[in-house]
């Protein structure tokens, strides 16, 4: 498969993809997405582009007006509210706060989160949950949804620092959710409530925090980091290639070793054996490959922390076992040791992920389909 000509090519010939909908609904399918983004798609799947590809946002025309970052207040009769992040409404304190964020391609009505949502209301009943969708944004070419995401997180931040104002309700209490780019937007959002409002969001579950461009960044205040919240949890389901590779949280996991998930398509495998066939045509491999899949087949491996994080809501079941290695789904002989002498530290990844005092790294094995958790049988 061949590269990008240039990623600066890439931001300037498709500067403004049309955020009108979505490509994260499951009726979308690869070719109808642009193909330069096919393209960038594809390179990654490869490894073909290095994670420094892009992180220098000086001279990015970010298109943002005053629509393009939207708040939506969710309850648990399926209705929404737009919310004026100036003048917030005033929320029930003795309720649950909840925050979701999507992530690159996406917007809050697809990719899974209206089922998050919902398994939310079925746990906890009428609890308060925020939607960002900045859609306008993140429906684009890279460097216009990555250099956004900053930009976004602050004025999220903001919004809850003036709803712990006016609610009552402790940021120490907030819980924010964010998948892809919308993980590493938590981060952004942390740093800004800890600025503000002088305390730390008390939880923030990253779900395949977005890797490209953030593998380099080493200040740790450009990306997601343990210290944006006081408890940070994160689910790893395509580490090094479309997630962030490395712990980043209190708490990091791994199902399946962090990469590839069961029942997805081998989609890279399917890339490679196209190449063979079509050798220098993109355009050739990538409609015999993939064009005709759903995108969020395409990225199954990405999407599977939603899905495990969404079953984990009603569940208790993603038992993990501490362990300092994993590789091809096996873990460490230390740990199988460990784990048969009944001696190994274990947790629960999801939902009900307790709060830890070091941070570790966690691993599990889940079924190929739903239910994904396996329970003792999974660590």
């Amino acid at each position: 498969m061949s590269k990008l000509v240039s990623f600066i090519v890439l931001c300037t010939a498709l500067n403004s993809v049309t955020a009108k909908d979505s490509y994260c609904y499951g009726n979308i399918t690869f070719g109808n997405i642009p193909f330069t983004i096919q393209e960038l798609i594809a390179d990654v799947l490869l490894k073909s582009i290095p994670a420094t590809f892009f992180t220098d946002c000086s001279n990015v025309n970010i298109p943002i007006a005053n629509d393009s970052i939207k708040f939506y207040f969710f309850n648990s009769t399926s209705s929404y509210v737009r919310i004026d992040s100036d003048n917030p409404p005033q929320l029930d304190p003795s309720k649950r706060l909840i925050i979701l964020a999507h992530g690159w391609l996406c917007s809050m009505n697809d990719s899974y989160f209206p089922d998050l949502r919902q398994a939310y209301f079925k746990r906890y009943g009428d609890c308060n949950i925020i939607g960002v969708d900045w859609s306008d944004l993140s429906v684009n070419v890279w460097s216009i949804a990555y250099c956004s995401v900053p930009i976004v997180g602050a004025k999220l931040g903001d919004l809850l620092c003036k709803i712990a104002s006016t609610s009552g309700i402790p940021v120490e209490s907030m819980h924010m959710v964010g998948h892809s780019m919308g993980g590493q937007m938590a981060g952004f959002t942390g740093q800004r409530v800890q600025t503000q409002c002088g305390s730390k969001i008390g939880n923030i579950t990253a779900l395949d925090p977005g890797g490209i461009s953030y593998q380099v960044q080493l200040d740790e205040s450009k990306r997601l980091d343990k210290g944006d919240g006081i408890a940070v949890q994160v689910i790893h389901t395509n580490a090094g290639i479309l997630g962030y590779e490395g712990n980043c949280g209190t708490t990091d996991f791994y199902p399946n070793c962090g990469t590839i998930q069961p029942g997805c398509l081998d989609v890279i495998q399917a890339l490679k054996n196209a190449a063979l066939l079509w050798p220098n045509n993109p355009q050739a491999i990538l409609n015999n490959s993939l064009v005709n899949l759903p995108l969020t087949e395409v990225l199954c491996d990405h999407f599977r922390s939603i899905v495990y994080f969404i079953e984990s809501v009603n569940s208790k079941q993603f038992k993990a076992i501490d362990c300092k290695k994993c590789t091809s789904t096996i873990l460490d002989s230390l740990c199988l040791l460990a784990q048969a002498l009944n001696l190994a530290d274990y947790t629960i990844m999801g939902e009900d992920c307790p709060p830890v005092n070091e941070e570790d790294a966690y691993f599990l094995t889940t079924n190929s389909k739903s239910p994904f958790a396996k329970g003792d049988a999974g660590a």
